[in-house]
């Protein structure tokens, strides 16, 4: 029997971490701290594995997706006659998309193949502080880092025998926006 052959991997999964101040009562000394920390792995995999055999297909079309955006907010501050606060956002993003032909014996199809592999996994890092000191010293700190490890892949890692045609498509899209902002009075 002739057949077509199609395996599509989909993958849609944000994240979001959000850290904000608590409330407080007046002080001589304003104490704060906001830490937000995302890490977020995710992927989508296609894939005819390294020693499988395919007999008797016509077209074989790989498809795998990923969309993964990640955000981080970190918001923070203290007040009194001295103030003291520290504010940190970091996203960790790991995202692997891969349509793949693994290793082994030719693929002999009669139609077309096709392996393509598309991404979007933008990144938002914020970090924003305010210090009010009354009276005395006014210290604060603001950390936004963003760390992005993508990969996106359309991969023969075998012969392969299509008359109709073959086609290897990855696309991919990161973005990375990180901000931090402070003030202090």
């Amino acid at each position: 029997p002739i057949c077509d052959l199609t395996l599509d991997a989909t993958s849609q999964h944000g994240t979001r971490t959000d850290a904000r101040p608590g409330t407080g009562g007046a002080s001589a000394t304003g104490i704060g701290a906001s830490v937000a920390l995302t890490v977020a792995n995710d992927g989508a995999l296609a894939e005819i594995g390294d020693g499988s055999s395919l007999g008797g297909a016509r077209n074989a079309q790989l498809a795998a997706s990923s969309v993964a955006p990640a955000t981080t907010t970190a918001v923070g501050g203290a007040s009194g006659g001295t103030a003291v606060s520290g504010v940190i956002a970091v996203t960790i993003s790991n995202v692997s998309t891969r349509a793949r032909l693994g290793s082994g014996a030719p693929l002999v199809l009669t139609g077309a193949y096709s392996a393509i592999a598309t991404q979007r996994a933008p990144l938002a890092t914020t970090a924003t502080g305010n210090v009010d000191a009354a009276d005395g010293a006014a210290v604060g700190v603001v950390i936004a880092l963003s760390f992005a490890d993508h990969t996106v892949v359309a991969q023969l890692a075998r012969s392969l025998v299509a008359p109709g045609g073959v086609t290897l498509r990855a696309t991919g899209a990161s973005a990375a926006a990180t901000a931090a902002a402070a003030s202090a009075t």
